[in-house]
């Protein structure tokens, strides 16, 4: 069996490696190496101009690249191809055929988001949705006015998945696949839930404090890694750490991610803090940063209103962190009985949480350990070969 996958996502700098794109490179490596289908991988780059070759070249090892076919597309960006997402009037009457700009002939085409969907390709289709969070009521005004285009990218493309019986859904949880059913009625028969997993080779415990020490970070300390937007918690996180700091004088609350300067309440909230002299917001930090700040931090805290799968839980997991979460959402999925959980904006109860774990050395280690457990239910290989049914049951035209 021919499989193409659609790998535009990865065309970009490692600083702005988030989510998808390392779903994508992790999926396309695992497959590669399993070696199960003739797999190929195709992008765009109108006239070369933005080297995007070289994007795919650093992130996808060598012996994963020998394995693949690349089609590589110069005679218009991506951006042509789903152009027809922005229009209410989204039908394939408009759209450029994907299969003949790229080159790339498959049975399977997979594409690693819902966001990217063109609408006119020659074999049966694959997509990821990885959550719908845009259509949610609770976020829909603020995409409204921050992004509405995109928005509109969001919702014609899941109704457009909708209408097409024929394309087969993967769903990163049972959450998302209900999300899918009960807000866009689409069908559970279509939807195959295959969950992700964490890098081992990046996500394992490692203490080493000159990692950490070099970026101005000293024990103790809580650590958030991610995102730092108005859907994860930031604001509970900076609040319940306001009110244990006068017990823990020398407590250090760590914030890793990608902060938008642009985004007025974070920037004010971080700005009015009472402890600002202890919070460290780092930004993008490498991946042997990443591993040294989870495996000694005294808390991991993910305190997400809301997440498609929650893929940071396992990796501090895995790194020896003890986590504490949410218990909405995919979550528990992720969790299991290893993460102690709290209501969404709630700071004085994870407060409290926090509190807990940091006075119990051996509550610590029992999360720890059950941490260890539940990150070993994971594993890319397993991600891949769920992948690949999907793949069959796709061609084989079974829903």
């Amino acid at each position: 069996m021919r499989v193409n996958i659609e790998a535009q996502w990865i065309c970009t700098p490692s600083h702005a490696l988030r989510g998808i794109p390392y779903y994508i490179i992790s999926i396309v490596r695992s497959l590669a190496m399993r070696n199960r289908n003739q797999y190929s991988i195709s992008f765009f780059d109108l006239n070369k101009e933005r080297n995007n070759r070289a994007y795919v070249d650093e992130y996808l090892d060598a012996e994963s690249l020998r394995r693949l076919n690349i089609f590589e597309c110069n005679s218009l960006s991506y951006r042509t191809i789903i152009d027809a997402l922005k229009t209410s009037n989204y039908t394939t009457s408009s759209a450029k055929d994907y299969t003949a700009y790229t080159g790339a002939k498959a049975d399977i085409f997979h594409f690693p988001s819902q966001q990217v969907m063109p609408l006119n390709v020659s074999g049966r289709v694959v997509v990821t949705v990885h959550d719908i969070i845009p259509h949610l009521t609770k976020y829909k005004a603020f995409w409204e006015t921050n992004n509405p285009t995109l928005l509109k990218v969001y919702e014609n493309s899941l109704h457009y998945i909708k209408e097409r019986n024929d394309i087969v859904i993967i769903a990163d949880s049972h959450n998302t696949k209900n999300d899918l059913s009960t807000y866009f009625d689409i069908s559970p028969e279509r939807v195959y839930v295959v969950p992700l997993a964490h890098d081992p080779t990046v996500h394992f415990p490692e203490c080493n404090d000159s990692a950490i020490s070099e970026i101005g970070v000293y024990k103790p300390y809580l650590l958030y890694l991610g995102a730092l937007d108005y859907r994860k918690g930031i604001f509970d996180i900076l609040d319940s750490f306001s009110i244990i700091k006068p017990r823990f004088p020398d407590l250090k609350l760590v914030l890793a991610g990608h902060l938008d300067k642009n985004d007025k309440p974070i920037n004010d909230k971080l700005s009015e803090s009472r402890y600002l002299d202890d919070v460290i917001a780092l930004g993008f930090v490498s991946d042997e940063q990443k591993r040294a700040l989870l495996s000694s931090a005294l808390v991991f805290l993910f305190p997400s209103e809301y997440e498609g799968f929650g893929l940071p839980v396992l990796e501090a997991m895995a790194c020896g962190s003890p986590v504490i979460t949410t218990n909405v959402s995919s979550l528990p999925e992720v969790g299991g009985d290893a993460a102690v959980y709290v209501s969404p904006n709630n700071p004085e109860q994870l407060a409290y949480e926090i509190e807990r774990l940091i006075n119990s050395e051996g509550l610590r280690d029992e999360h720890i350990q059950k941490g260890f457990e539940q990150s070993g239910k994971f594993s890319l290989d397993k991600t891949a070969e769920m992948t690949e049914e999907v793949y069959e049951a796709a061609y084989k035209g079974l829903l």
